[in-house]
């Protein structure tokens, strides 16, 4: 390395030479100075490089020598020789020398950016882009002239010429190598390169979530729900899509192939089939699209089926049949029922039992409840644990027996009556009258068993429908009580008088 040496006041400061190399002394002279005065001498460079030397005294004819040594890792550049009054650290400003090396001119560096958007490249690298063509910036403002400007930039592509400004803009559509080559005043020259490829766009990735009855799950799986018989469900689903090389811009939503909401990234849908196919169709402002599938599943609960059976007087019915009874007047008979119901996808929880609308006992499988009204609906209604129920019906009729009615005639001695007549004989004395008497008596809600009949309250013959006695006391009360199998009875009576 070389350092030149120029005299900003050589009549007052002066050096040996005007060009020097690292690990060389500069002698140094100066003339003129306050004499006996001490100064200091500092070389300081363009690198901020300082060597210092320090109480230099002039003599008594105000002159001094010295010298400084150029370091041997001293940098190129331009450097300068301050002398400064040590008293008072005052720079001797008319006593300065600019030192300058000699060094071969920098060569420039070609430095270029090419950028698209959000997307860049530089020296030795790949900008990627989607579209085509696509406008590019191309920018050479961070190339280093050296030593000289910049006079030349000169752009191709692929070879071809391109541009020749240190920046502008241009559309390219194929894959192409950028040059830069950049020429400096000194004829100097450096080139650099990046490349630019097109690759297919990106597209969207369509996803979704679903969710209802505290169940999730997401496209490509089943929701699996579960309804009433005839019921359905709200379920809501949510875009959970990924955009590519563009936003996303549309969502489609489909179930079985028909549409089910608006554009939006959300979708809230009732349901009531079984079986629903859901589709959601995602688009970018590039066009591209992504479809993303899953399903909904409906499985409808079987509900309860309510059933009995009724049983009294040793009789027996189903629901939807009648469960006919008699009973005495101002009778009642207990009627015993049990549930031969059968659940359906949950358990029985309660029995309701009900006549004519009135609850006849609590929640209990079996029940039993007095009856004395004729006719009385019997309904059961049976709830499962999912709230689904079932009702059965039977009829309870209660018929209140009808007793027979007694009635008889009577007849003897050439004469002949009913029952609440009078009959009056005369006979001779000891004598008497043969009486014969014969049932007229009807029958009520079942058949006469039996027939009393008595004079005086002293029965006269046995159990039959006819009855013939001899009388000769002169009052008698005759009186006929036919009995049912019900147990039910009448008493008919007339009058048999016999005068001696």
């Amino acid at each position: 390395m070389q350092i030149n040496v120029k005299h900003v006041d050589p009549l007052q400061f002066t050096s040996d030479k005007s060009t020097y190399a690292p690990n060389e002394k500069v002698i140094l002279e100066g003339k003129g100075f306050i004499p006996q005065t001490k100064y200091s001498i500092s070389l300081r460079g363009d690198y901020i490089i300082y060597f210092n030397i320090d109480d230099v005294e002039a003599s008594a004819l105000g002159q001094f020598k010295t010298s400084i040594l150029i370091p041997l890792g001293a940098a190129d550049g331009g450097y300068v020789i301050l002398v400064t009054r040590s008293s008072t650290n005052a720079t001797v400003t008319s006593k300065t020398i600019e030192i300058k090396a000699n060094r071969k001119p920098a060569s420039p560096v070609a430095r270029l950016k090419l950028s698209s958007g959000t997307k860049a490249a530089g020296n030795g690298e790949t900008i990627r882009l989607e579209v085509s063509p696509t406008r590019i910036a191309f920018d050479a403002s961070q190339s280093d002239p050296g030593d000289g400007s910049v006079l030349v930039y000169d752009w191709r592509s692929n070879g071809s010429p391109l541009g020749s400004q240190k920046t502008f803009s241009a559309e390219l559509n194929a894959k192409t190598t950028v040059t830069l080559k950049v020429t400096n005043g000194g004829g100097q020259v450096d080139t650099a390169l990046a490349v630019v490829e097109f690759v297919p766009p990106t597209g969207p990735a369509a996803h979704f979530k679903m969710s209802a009855q505290g169940k999730t799950a997401n496209d490509g799986g089943t929701l699996s729900l579960s309804v009433p018989a005839n019921g359905n469900t709200d379920v809501t689903f949510g875009s959970t899509s990924t955009q590519g090389g563009a936003a996303i811009s549309t969502y489609a939503w489909k179930s079985n192939g028909s549409p089910i909401c608006g554009n939006s990234s959300t979708c809230t849908f009732n349901f009531g089939a079984a079986s629903n196919t859901i589709s959601l169709t995602v688009a970018d402002s590039n066009g591209q699209i992504s479809t993303a599938t899953g399903t909904v599943a409906l499985a409808f609960q079987a509900a309860p089926r309510a059933h009995f059976s009724m049983s009294a007087q040793n009789k027996t019915a189903s629901d939807g049949g009648t469960l006919s009874l008699s009973v005495p007047v101002n009778g009642n008979v207990d009627v015993t029922f049990g549930s031969t119901s059968t659940q359906g996808d949950a358990a029985i929880s309660t029995y309701a039992w009900k006549s004519n609308g009135t609850t006849i006992c609590t929640n209990s499988s079996t029940c039993t409840f007095p009856f004395s009204t004729p006719s009385n609906t019997i309904t059961l209604t049976v709830t499962d644990s999912n709230n689904l129920s079932s009702t059965a019906t039977g009829q309870v009729n209660v018929a209140t027996q009808s007793g027979p009615t007694a009635h008889f005639n009577m007849s003897g001695g050439g004469r002949s009556g009913t029952d609440g007549q009078t009959l009056s004989y005369t006979v001779a004395l000891n004598s008497s009258v043969s009486m014969t008497f014969s049932s007229t008596s009807t029958q009520g809600s079942a058949a006469i068993s039996s027939y009393v009949w008595k004079s005086n309250g002293t029965t006269i013959c046995n159990n039959s429908s006819t009855c013939t006695f001899p009388f000769s006391t002169p009052s008698n009360t005759i009186t006929l009580t036919v009995t049912d199998s019900n147990n039910l009875s009448s008493t008919a009576t007339g009058q048999v008088n016999v005068t001696h």
